[in-house]
């Protein structure tokens, strides 16, 4: 079962006069990317590339410009197989434009593709729940007492990376049951002021306090030139 996706952005055209968004590169041939065979086994459900590639008034990609958010076994396979793919040529006023592409792979786990089909679904319709709402990047957290992280996804690898650290332990919180805290705030670089943190949904001080400060023990990567906006729903306490 196969859950790679593909996702084209504009091209950028040539001249000032067209409308760079005219420019649109449907595809004549795909070759799926391929899971490397000596990928090391990890927890997550798959593996996510982002490759930018610039493509010729043929529609034959030339050389990649970049790759994002995946480790280099993955990103090499991603780019293995688009540089194989052939595209329309985008023809606007008679003539050819070259522009650039963006593709996503998804390697799914051998483990996650084993699934039953109405795990696998259920699988899937969770990742689909962590997609944005407006500008806000969404990640979801779930840790364990010794602030062991269980469980981490993002709506957008790509666009809101987060270089986990352990968090502060959860002993001293002593909860019996597991509590949900939704937090929003803006990292600006790698640096969260604890005080700038907003808590909700949990209404206990003591676990939001750790909230707030779980949040600033993480190094949030936000793009070049700007701030990030995250919504993270943390999930504290003992597993179930």
């Amino acid at each position: 079962m196969s859950i790679f996706a593909l996702s084209l952005f504009a091209a950028l055209a040539q001249a000032q006069d067209v409308p760079a968004e005219q420019c649109e590169w449907n595809t004549r041939s795909t070759v799926a990317p391929v899971r490397p065979p000596d990928a090391l086994a990890t927890s997550r459900d798959f593996e996510l590339c982002l490759v930018t590639l610039d493509i010729d008034g043929s529609g034959h990609p030339t050389s990649t410009k970049e790759v994002d958010s995946c480790p280099q076994v993955f990103a090499q396979a991603a780019i293995d197989a688009f540089v194989q793919w052939r595209f329309e040529p985008c023809v606007l006023e008679n003539r050819p434009f070259e522009g650039e592409i963006t593709l996503e792979a998804k390697f799914p786990s051998s483990e996650f593709q084993a699934l039953a089909a109405d795990k696998y679904q259920e699988r899937i319709d969770q990742h689909e729940v962590l997609k944005p709402s407006g500008d806000a990047c969404q990640v979801e957290l779930s840790a364990r007492t010794d602030g062991t992280i269980t469980r981490r996804a993002s709506n957008n690898p790509s666009h809101c990376q987060v270089a986990s650290r352990r968090l502060p332990s959860q002993h001293s919180l002593k909860l019996k049951k597991q509590v949900v805290c939704d937090l929003s705030f803006t990292a600006a670089g790698t640096t969260v002021i604890i005080d700038d943190v907003g808590v909700s949904k949990c209404k206990d001080e003591n676990v939001q306090r750790y909230a707030r400060t779980a949040a600033a023990a993480f190094a949030w990567n936000t793009p070049i030139g700007g701030s990030e906006a995250y919504k993270v729903r943390m999930t504290l306490g003992p597993e179930k």
